[in-house]
């Protein structure tokens, strides 16, 4: 019996320990999309909580579910695969309430069924070794709290009410600007997720360019502005055009930037003495086939799609209340990672066709002469995007059959997303000078289409 015991220790422990290996390498590549945003300390903290609880569990359960008289290890092998797999559906469970729901109470009612059940099995061993329970009467009382307590989680995550914030879809725009007097603008629209929002780091770019290019690119342009709401008003210029300088992405401020400080830097020398305005509108993790979703495509118009157009038109309705004239020459389209998954990558080729399209016919009377160009970058090889070549090839065979539509190779450029942070690579996002480089290439092309005949 003293032998039976100890393998049944034995295997208990060893499974234990096994399911924390498994979520560990759950959790080093999916991290971000079970946790919300990037924040590996947060994930590492709820995996090792959890993967400890586990253990306990796989040690506690031999003290009042195996029998009197351990003798078969197929009972014990038995009981390891049945708390293994409602460890593994709790933990998926607590995945979906910090996934879908995120913010402070998603998360701890997370950690309060977690708490739950340590304390139940805390209280069900006190009971058992005691004699006051039989093991069938432990056995049912466990499983009875168990199933409660992820019936419950699946129950929150179903019927409560989303944290997030609704998005906004109304915008102010703020009377900061002179009159224009007719004047003639170029106006370029940069959207998409976080690699249009900017999630390269101002420090590092401080880092690499030399002290003259630094001090041009937080100095501001004068004759470059932009109007800008990033992730749901995280970030943005409060509903006024400002000078265009290092600063203007992410959802730190004046701690990131996007593609939009490449842009004005490339079109400021090219054309200094005529005015350039920028609107950029971006959200971070945002997708195509649900919140991007264009009218044209089958589906609900995404809500992203609808505040997009508010904020864009807005911006154009102001500048023409000033007495601008402003023309759309290119929408710069950097977005397509959220959607390099399972059955959404096939259809995004025409989801993006669908949306140029769309955006063309709403904004048809601030179409420039050469009309509104697509510039469609291509996503990042990272090993976060599984098919990011379907995505990618989407992209280019629309730039061989659409019109006016430009596909930017930016792995044939070299854009690197794999150095920075050193400690910690970000592989989400493009490092600081790749940043500054798919600016450019927005821009290059951007001026082929203002000069083609």
């Amino acid at each position: 019996m003293a032998n039976a015991l100890i393998n049944s220790q034995i295997f208990f422990w060893l499974g234990g320990l096994l399911s924390v290996l498994a979520i560990a390498a759950l959790l080093i590549p999916f991290r971000k999309y079970y946790f919300g945003d990037w924040n590996a300390k947060r994930a590492s903290i709820i995996g090792v909580g959890i993967g400890v609880c586990i253990v306990i569990f796989s040690a506690w359960t031999t003290a009042f579910l195996s029998p009197t008289n351990v003798t078969d290890k197929v009972f014990v092998i038995r009981w390891v695969i049945v708390s293994l797999s409602l460890l593994v559906l709790y933990f998926l469970a607590l995945c979906l309430i910090t996934l879908k729901r995120g913010g402070a109470r998603g998360y701890n009612l997370s950690v309060i069924i977690l708490a739950t059940l340590v304390g139940s099995l805390f209280l069900l061993t006190f009971f058992r070794s005691n004699g006051i329970l039989s093991p069938l009467v432990s056995s049912v009382i466990f499983c009875s709290m168990y199933a409660s307590a992820v019936l419950a989680t699946i129950f929150y995550n179903a019927f409560s009410p989303s944290a997030e914030a609704p998005v906004v879809k109304d915008f102010f725009i703020r009377d900061t600007l002179p009159q224009g007097n007719g004047q003639k603008v170029k106006v370029i629209l940069l959207n998409g997720q976080s690699n249009a929002e900017g999630v390269s780091r101002v420090a590092y770019l401080k880092k690499y360019a030399s002290e003259e290019e630094f001090m041009r690119y937080t100095s501001g342009y004068e004759n470059v502005m932009i109007n800008y709401f990033n992730y749901n008003g995280a970030t943005s210029s409060g509903g006024a055009f400002e000078y265009l300088s290092a600063g203007e992405g992410g959802d730190v401020k004046r701690a990131f930037y996007g593609p939009e400080l490449g842009l004005a830097d490339a079109l400021s020398r090219r054309y200094p003495d005529e005015k350039i305005f920028i609107i950029k509108y971006a959200w971070g993790g945002s997708d195509l086939h649900t919140q991007w979703l264009s009218p044209s495509s089958d589906g609900r118009t995404g809500e992203l799609y609808k505040a997009f157009v508010n904020f864009t038109r807005g911006c154009l309705d102001y500048l023409k209340k000033k007495n601008y004239d402003p023309k759309i020459y290119v929408m710069c389209w950097m977005q397509g990672e959220s959607d390099a998954f399972g059955v959404y990558a096939a259809p995004y080729a025409k989801r993006s066709e669908n949306l140029i399209c769309d955006v063309r016919k709403e904004f048809s009377d601030y179409a420039s002469d050469k009309g509104i160009w697509f510039l469609d970058a291509g996503i990042s090889d990272s090993p976060y995007w599984p098919l990011y070549k379907v995505v990618n090839e989407g992209k280019k065979k629309n730039a061989e059959s659409v019109g006016k539509y430009i596909y930017l190779d930016t792995i044939a450029a070299g854009l690197e997303y794999d150095k920075e942070p050193a400690d910690c690579p970000d592989k989400a996002h493009y490092d600081s000078m790749s940043m500054l480089k798919l600016g450019t290439m927005f821009a290059d092309e951007t001026i082929k289409v203002i000069e083609s005949d």
